[in-house]
Parts: structure tokens; C-alpha cells; sequence
């Protein structure tokens, strides 16, 4: 097995750690968020691979890569459209929810071990509608550096 076998495999054992107890459940498809059942949508994570580069290091035989991983969360709204408290604590639930996810990865004894860095942001918070509820959303990117060697 490969490092990004490792890594991927790590970085959803840090995920599933810091969101264990909140009610989350791993959607089935982390590339179409809208093609996921809506009980999934109500408390979901995934994990998908996005761009891979070359990051050109003439290192010891080595294939050096940055790996980007998307990390999709999604929670169901329960309030009214005028109830700006309820709002607010939904979109500060998901920041939570991502500054713990942050912590778990940097954490992951796994990824240390596999990865020369990793870098953790988001972009925001958008807006999802299902059949029967609206749903938040934010999408954490996952940045990793590591090596193969090629000998």
C-alpha cells in the first residue's frame, strides 16, 4: 500500500474521531453532495480526492506530491427563516465542528508519520436544499505533502 492509502485512510479515522457523538454519518457520495438521501444531508462528512500535483523536489528518488482532499459537512436547519439566533448557532455549530476536525488531523499520529505537511482551511459556508429541509454546508480543504520513494 501506497502513502495515500495511508493517508486518506487516516485522515477519515481523524474525522470520524472528532465528530463521533454530534450524530454524524459518512455520506455515500463526497462528490455530489446534492445526490445523497436526505438522512444522510442531516449530520454528514465524506472525504474526496481533488487535485494531486508534482511538487518537483530532486530529492533521494523520490516522487514528492501535494495531495488536495475535500472534506465536505452537512447539517440540517431546524428553525425559522426570521430566527437569527437559530441561524447562527447552526453556521457556529459547523465552525466548531471544523476547528475540531482540525485539531483530529493534526493530531493523527498516522499522518504524521506519512505526510511532510498538512495544511487545513475552509472556504465558507454555502446553503443546501433538500426535498423536506435546508441543510448548511461547508467544504474543508485538506492539503498533504508527502514522498514515495522511487527505488
Amino acid at each position: 500500500m501506497t502513502k495515500i492509502s495511508t493517508i486518506y485512510d487516516a485522515l477519515l479515522t481523524a474525522i470520524a474521531t472528532a465528530l463521533a457523538g454530534g450524530g454524524y454519518r459518512q455520506l455515500p457520495n463526497s462528490y455530489d453532495i446534492t445526490d445523497n438521501p436526505e438522512p444522510y444531508l442531516r449530520r454528514g462528512y465524506g472525504l474526496a480526492f481533488g487535485v494531486s500535483e508534482n511538487t518537483n523536489r530532486e530529492i533521494c528518488e523520490r516522487l514528492w506530491q501535494r495531495q488536495s482532499f475535500t472534506l465536505p459537512i452537512t447539517n440540517e436547519v431546524l428553525t425559522t427563516s426570521t430566527n437569527t439566533t437559530g441561524w447562527d448557532d447552526a453556521m457556529k455549530g459547523l465552525m466548531e465542528d471544523f476547528i475540531k476536525v482540525a485539531k483530529a488531523i493534526e493530531d493523527e499520529p498516522q499522518i504524521d508519520e506519512s505526510a511532510q505537511s498538512v495544511q487545513v482551511g475552509v472556504g465558507g459556508i454555502a446553503f443546501l436544499e433538500g426535498d423536506r429541509g435546508k441543510y448548511v454546508l461547508i467544504e474543508i480543504s485538506i492539503d498533504v505533502e508527502f514522498y514515495e520513494n522511487l527505488s
